[in-house]
């Protein structure tokens, strides 16, 4: 769920709160285990960010965003072999986030918004390394 507030003609800030999970698998650090560790990540994103139209035309918005996206992250570490009892812990990290977008009226109240987008960590997290991330962010709004 995001929420998009026009604050002047060109200017806009943005926040929400939005939920993924992804599961990795861990390489093997005792060479007599039978099988690797896994992982699971649930985490929260909680965007602030601020928007930039640059250019504008009929049924095209070009635009810049930047601002600082927290995440809220609940780690579930599972042991393969034995089934033991899962490790939870839950861990807070910021990045620093800069995209460029385009959007798209495709329907009277609604539009389409593709953003590619770059992700560096202001945070350090003690549990595991954070790497800088980028990636692409499609997204469909319905204009209220």
């Amino acid at each position: 769920i995001i929420y998009e507030h026009q604050l002047q003609n060109k200017f806009s800030i943005l926040s929400g709160l939005q939920f993924s999970s992804q599961q990795f698998k861990l390489a093997e650090t005792d060479s007599t285990a039978s099988n690797p560790d896994k992982i699971r990540l649930y985490y929260f994103f909680v965007p602030v960010k601020v928007r930039y139209d640059v250019y504008k035309r009929k049924n095209d918005n070009y635009y810049i965003s930047s601002g600082i996206v927290n995440f809220i992250f609940y780690n579930k570490k599972q042991k393969l072999e034995n089934n033991l009892k899962g490790l939870s812990t839950i861990d807070l990290s910021e990045y620093f986030d800069f995209s460029v977008g385009i959007e798209r009226q495709i329907k009277n109240n609604f539009t389409i918004q593709i953003e590619p987008q770059i992700r560096i960590p202001v945070t350090k997290n003690e549990e595991f390394k954070l790497y800088n991330s980028c990636g692409i962010n499609i997204r469909l709004n319905k204009i209220l």
